[in-house]
């Protein structure tokens, strides 16, 4: 992804079929993408089209909602967090799409077996919803848990990813 290698941070509506969400685009990828509170708008995947920073990043959430549920995974995410954040971000974005994992799964494949409670807050820290994908992570019942957009959110994107073993 050649977004964001020649300028300052970026902010940009962006409209989905799950209302409008806040695209933040750095120097190298994409820093934030979370939904704008309260707002719901038609998905319309040429709204912005104009704009070149943030076409390859439309065209993958357009893919995606249109049911290519891997075509978020070559855009490139550059979230500020620790080393433990980044890591446990890095293994989210491995879990394939209509896939959840439990948080102390999720901890035993970064080898951090026990560090359950730290993934969790990972996640809820996590500032690039969809692209690392936190949704897929529930909890070990297989009920779902926290989703800072909202478990209704967490519900329709794993839906949308085909996965039906609600609790």
């Amino acid at each position: 992804m050649g977004l964001g290698v020649n300028h300052k941070s970026s902010f940009n509506p962006i409209n989905t079929p799950l209302g409008v969400f806040q695209l933040e685009i750095g120097p190298k990828g994409v820093r934030s993408f979370w939904p704008k509170d309260g707002q719901k708008d038609p998905f319309n995947p040429q709204g912005l089209v104009n704009n070149p920073e943030i076409s390859e990043v439309k065209s993958a959430l357009g893919a995606f909602f249109s049911g290519d549920l891997h075509a978020l995974n070559s855009i490139t995410v550059d979230p500020k967090g620790s080393d433990f954040q980044n890591l446990t971000w890095k293994a989210l974005r491995k879990i394939p799409p209509g896939t959840t994992f439990s948080y102390s799964k999720l901890a035993e494949q970064i080898n951090k077996p026990g560090s359950f409670r730290a993934v969790a807050r990972a996640c809820a820290s996590n500032p690039v919803a969809l692209f690392i994908p936190c949704h897929r992570v529930i909890a070990k019942d297989g009920s779902l848990s926290g989703f800072r957009a909202g478990i209704e959110m967490k519900r329709k994107l794993l839906e949308l990813e085909g996965y039906a073993n609600f609790r």
